[in-house]
C-alpha cells in the first residue's frame, strides 16, 4: 500500500515539475503512474476501512432498503457478490452506478484501467462550476447514507482472504 502512496507521490511532483518547466515529454508516463498508483491506494484504503476483526452484521437503514431493491435482497446481493469476488483476479466492489442509479457488484480485474476511482467525467454543469470556482457538494448516495459499513464475518473474510485479498465491500 505504501508503494502505491509514494509511487502516487513521485507522479504528482514530475507532472509538476513538467508543467512548471513547459516540457511535456514525461507526463504520459507520468499520468499513467497517477492512474495507476491512486487507485491502488484508494481501493486498499478502502479495503482497509472496511475490515473489522469482528466481522459485521447484516446493513441496516437505507443501504439495507437499496440492497433489496437493486438485488431483490440481502442473500441475492451476497450470492452475487461472493460470485464477484471467485471469479475476480483483483477486486469485488459494491459500487453505486450514477448511470444507472443502482447499486452494482463488479469484478475489477485491473484497478486502473483508465479512470481514478472516485472520478467522474465532467458533464457541463460540473466544469462550469469547477471553472467558476464552486466547491461541488457530494453526492447523496445510498452508499454514503449512514455512513455505516457493510462487514462480512471473520469466517467469510478468512475464506476468501485465501482465494483473494482484496474482497471486500466498499460503503
Amino acid at each position: 500500500h505504501q508503494g502505491y502512496v509514494n509511487g502516487w507521490n513521485s507522479a504528482e511532483e514530475t507532472l509538476e515539475e513538467n508543467r512548471e518547466a513547459g516540457d511535456f515529454s514525461s507526463s504520459g508516463g507520468a499520468m499513467r503512474n497517477v492512474t495507476h498508483n491512486s487507485s491502488g491506494h484508494i481501493l486498499h484504503d478502502l479495503f482497509w476501512q472496511n475490515m473489522s476483526p469482528e466481522g459485521g452484521d447484516e446493513p441496516s437503514g437505507a443501504l439495507a432498503d437499496r440492497i433489496e431493491e437493486d438485488f431483490g435482497s440481502y442473500e441475492a446481493w451476497k450470492g452475487e457478490f461472493e460470485a464477484a469476488a471467485s471469479a475476480a483476479g483483483g477486486w469485488a466492489l459494491l459500487v453505486y452506478d450514477t448511470f444507472s442509479n443502482q447499486l452494482r457488484n463488479v469484478v475489477v480485474d485491473k484497478h486502473d484501467q483508465g479512470a481514478i476511482w472516485g472520478g467522474h467525467p465532467g458533464p457541463r454543469r460540473v466544469r462550469r462550476q469547477l471553472l467558476r470556482g464552486r466547491r461541488l457538494g457530494r453526492a447523496r448516495d445510498p452508499l454514503r447514507a449512514g455512513r455505516r459499513a457493510v462487514r462480512v464475518s471473520a469466517f467469510e473474510r478468512t475464506r476468501y482472504a485465501r482465494r483473494d485479498p482484496h474482497f471486500f465491500v466498499t460503503c
